[in-house]
């Protein structure tokens, strides 16, 4: 006879529909291009490692570093030597982690709601699906770089469902199989150190779907023990394996700390701004952007009253307000981001990824201690409402993020002020022979204001230049780009070198073949003062011998020959 299933029929069909509903939704994401912004960087990394070797993936014994992710690691490197990198399946390798996160989150729900609301009712396929079809997922699940946030999400979910059987069962194992996933969720994104707390509350919470609430008073010291061990294990596992990967921290965390306690007030200004930003994201995610790299100031006001309401339910103590709190703390470690230190955009919707889960869930927890019965006439229409605006914003923008043209295109709309969005766009749109828009674009990326002068832009419009034939423009372009870097930057003197060595074997005036052979001769010394290669006085050599002086051809032959540091 064979073994009778923990579960009815109806979960598994409604197991089977979340997947059939997540895939048909996430369909476009498997057919997208590769990123322009990081995605095609890390491929190329990826790439060029030619054989596995995981001591050097755990320890890579690095003088310092900003991120110690060996997990994220493993994964792209599991998609290097069995999917030899096809852009098609690492997207659905991103899509099936998401839909896993989904299922996960589905078991938790029977588990939270309690029995008779998950035989009875639809409320934890609704959860699921409001998570599953969330606006906020489509970054991490489409950009193959956002896969952090799907796996680290991946090792938490496992990790409260494991502390959920903890409660019911009191069994050890349970609390060793969540410390193991928190570990491995840290090591795909540290961030992953925010749940600790919301794993305290999980453990401590009053209520529970089974009703032994008594039972857990009765354990409150070990269910405190259990907390403390789970914490200071888990971060001094972390601390320890970082400390041994890295012998120093980057320059940027440094910086950053510097931002944080140079001016407290400050700080806390925009702290209370991406607290409310994000919680309000969960809940009204559009606009929908890749690059957000400001936010209203009226979100530190709104920050107020939310953190208000986030203290009322700490007192609570209850699953809910612990799930909801647990949301909360998961997007906190992305205030440090917000000071533009760290990533390229300071805010950005796929760090709220994982928040969404704990957040829907605790609503709809709420909801059913609050409303009972009235809850479920009014649950079939409202829920389809919302998956229906929900649902149909994720189909939209899953197929935007299809092509990078589509993308950067809606990017450059929504964010005119970001200049790496206007440089890629300028691209694509150069390659494509649309000059005059590409130009458009790089002016308009020019007048932007920044830190310093970004020489990108100069390159970019003096290759179009070239691309008419204006090759004189070209020239006195890329002048102006060497003096604007002030002589700091190779890239803009290789380019103009380039350009005056074809002018210089074209031409059949004396006196511009020497002042052109002069003012080769000084940006090849520039260049060696950068570079320091002394293959250098060969070119200065050469072109002394096209304007015919000889007395420089014979010093800097001498120069050449006496250089021992000639770069291959």
């Amino acid at each position: 006879m064979p073994p009778k299933s923990p579960y009815p029929i109806a979960t598994y069909l409604q197991c089977l529909f979340i997947t059939l509903v997540v895939l048909t939704f996430f369909s476009p994401t498997i057919f997208a291009e590769f990123s322009n912004i990081d995605d095609l960087e890390m491929i190329n990394g990826i790439r060029s490692i030619k054989h596995f070797d995981l001591a050097s993936v755990l320890v890579p014994r690095a003088d310092g570093g900003l991120y110690y992710r060996p997990v994220i690691l493993l994964s792209f490197l599991f998609d290097r030597f069995v999917f030899n990198l096809s852009a098609l399946l690492m997207h659905l390798h991103n899509v099936l982690i998401h839909l896993v996160n989904s299922l996960l989150l589905f078991f938790i729900s029977r588990r939270v709601l309690g029995r008779e609301v998950a035989e009875t009712s639809l409320l934890p396929l609704a959860v699921t699906l409001l998570f599953g079809l969330h606006p906020l997922s489509t970054e991490s699940v489409n950009w193959v770089s956002g896969r952090t946030d799907l796996l680290s999400g991946f090792f938490l979910l496992l990790a409260t469902l494991c502390l959920l059987c903890y409660r019911e069962t009191s069994f050890r194992l349970h609390v060793y199989a969540a410390m193991l996933c928190i570990v491995l969720a840290t090591l795909t994104k540290e961030f992953a150190l925010a749940f600790l707390p919301g794993a305290a509350f999980v453990l401590a919470a009053h209520d529970s779907a089974d009703n032994k609430t008594g039972a857990l008073q009765r354990n409150v010291r070990r269910i405190i023990l259990t907390t403390v061990i789970i914490t200071t294990s888990v971060a001094a596992l972390f601390f320890a394996l970082r400390l041994v990967a890295f012998s120093t921290n980057s320059s940027r965390i440094a910086m950053t700390l510097r931002f944080i306690l140079v001016d407290p007030l400050h700080t806390a200004k925009v702290f209370m701004g991406a607290f409310a930003f994000y919680l309000k994201k969960i809940f009204i995610p559009w606009p929908l952007n890749f690059a957000i790299v400001e936010i209203d100031p009226l979100y530190e006001l709104l920050a107020i009253p939310l953190l208000v309401i986030c203290l009322f339910v700490l007192i609570k103590r209850n699953m809910a307000s612990s799930l909801f709190l647990t949301g909360v703390l998961l997007f906190t470690p992305s205030f440090v981001i917000a000071f533009n230190q760290i990533a390229w955009t300071p805010y950005a919707e796929r760090y709220a990824y994982l928040s969404t889960a704990y957040v829907v869930l605790s609503v709809a927890l709420y909801s059913v201690n609050r409303w009972g019965e009235q809850l479920k006439q009014l649950m079939i229409p409202v829920v389809a409402f919302l998956l229906c605006i929900g649902g149909g914003t994720t189909l939209v923008r899953n197929i935007t993020w299809q092509t990078n043209s589509s993308l950067i295109h809606d990017t450059v709309v929504k964010s005119p002020d970001v200049a790496n969005i206007r440089l890629l766009y300028g691209a694509q749109l150069a390659e494509r022979g649309q000059l005059d828009e590409a130009l458009n674009q790089f002016e308009q990326g020019k007048r932007l204001p920044g830190l310093g002068y970004d020489e990108r832009f100069d390159l970019n419009i003096a290759a179009i230049l070239l691309e008419r034939h204006q090759r004189d423009e070209a020239i006195a372009l890329l002048e102006e780009a060497v003096k604007r870097s002030k002589g700091r930057s190779e890239r803009p003197m290789r380019e103009l070198l380039t350009l005056l060595d074809k002018k210089l074997v074209r031409s059949r005036d004396v006196m511009e073949r020497d002042m052109l052979g002069k003012r080769i001769i000084l940006l090849r010394k520039d260049i060696y003062r950068l570079t320091h290669d002394a293959t250098e006085f060969d070119g200065m050599r050469d072109t002394a011998h096209l304007i015919g002086d000889t007395e420089l051809e014979r010093r800097f032959a001498k120069l050449s020959e006496r250089s021992p540091n000639k770069q291959p």
